[in-house]
């Protein structure tokens, strides 16, 4: 008698499951989402919207995030880019963007850019890390000559992951970094919008090389509504705080069993060499669940079977 499964068919259903983080009420996290993009293992847009991103050139490739998992963020050697069309956010009302970002290379005339609506010289949105100028953080909207965004130094740049938020409300600007304001500016000039927007490269430069971010960025949430201080904040210790994982597991059962036949379970990870797992035992009704989860994650395939025995 056979019982066969792969561990990477088993269905996973969860019931009235809940799961809440630090005490926070987290309505705010979807309240004016348009966008999320969490990189994991593609561009789409997580919140079903339908701004999905696309990955250009092959400077771009999954990386590690701050949680140490594979492929759950993008990394960006230089060309690479992921850009989405068109914009999903108006880039004259009131919004928010916030990202995670791990900078790799901070040398020379640099500006790396995480966001763009185009070239600043023709009045775009563009968010950026500069090296040519005191170490900063820039915001720039218009190009008059654009709005210098400062409240960080090289550190917050490539010392680790850190967490940016920028948040425009009317005709001012907030910059925090990892939930604390670093600073405010006055807009100096409208923005204008090319009809996409994008991440790791400054929009229509001419090149590759000292426009390209070089490093690691994740979890862009882009929001139709300025963020209050203490949405800033509790954002962040959402983002960075204590993880919650659930493990995919498999539980086996068995039917059609004859009564007091001892049998045998057997593991097997090719279909061809079978080991006996735990005792043999004796059936005492004809359906049997077997007592132990099985972690599947451990296997890339996990099979089953049971055997009589004498």
């Amino acid at each position: 008698m056979y019982f066969t499964k792969t561990a990477y068919m088993v269905p996973l259903l969860i019931v009235g499951l809940g799961l809440t983080v630090n005490g926070y009420s987290q309505s705010f996290l979807t309240n004016g989402l348009v966008a999320y993009y969490p990189f994991n293992g593609n561009a789409h847009d997580a919140t079903g919207n339908g701004h999905n991103g696309t990955v250009n050139g092959s400077g771009i490739s999954g990386g590690i995030d701050r949680f140490g998992y594979t492929n759950k963020s993008f990394h960006f050697a230089g060309g690479g880019y992921v850009s989405v069309t068109p914009t999903p956010l108006n880039v004259n009302l009131d919004y928010s963007i916030s990202f995670w970002c791990y900078g790799e290379k901070f040398s020379g005339d640099r500006a790396a850019n995480f966001l763009s609506t185009g070239l600043e010289g023709s009045g775009c949105l563009n968010i950026r890390f500069v090296s040519f100028q005191d170490p900063q953080w820039q915001f720039l909207s218009g190009w008059s000559p654009g709005t210098p965004h400062t409240g960080a130094n090289g550190g917050d740049f490539t010392g680790g992951w850190n967490q940016l938020c920028f948040v425009k409300s009317g005709n001012t600007v907030n910059t925090f970094i990892g939930g604390s304001p670093v600073g405010t500016s006055a807009l100096l000039a409208p923005a204008s919008d090319v009809g996409s927007l994008w991440f790791g490269r400054h929009e229509l430069a001419d090149g590759a090389g000292l426009y390209d971010l070089i490093g690691f960025l994740d979890d862009i949430r882009i929001y139709n509504r300025a963020l209050s201080t203490s949405e800033v904040q509790e954002l962040y210790v959402i983002e960075c705080g204590p993880r919650l994982d659930l493990i995919k597991a498999v539980k086996p059962s068995f039917r059609n069993l004859t009564l007091t036949t001892n049998y045998q379970m057997q593991i097997s990870a090719d279909l061809s060499t079978w080991t006996n797992y735990g005792a043999a035992f004796t059936a005492t009704s004809t359906n049997m669940v077997w007592p132990q989860y099985f972690d599947v994650d451990n296997w890339n395939s996990l099979f089953f079977r049971l055997q009589a025995s004498p």
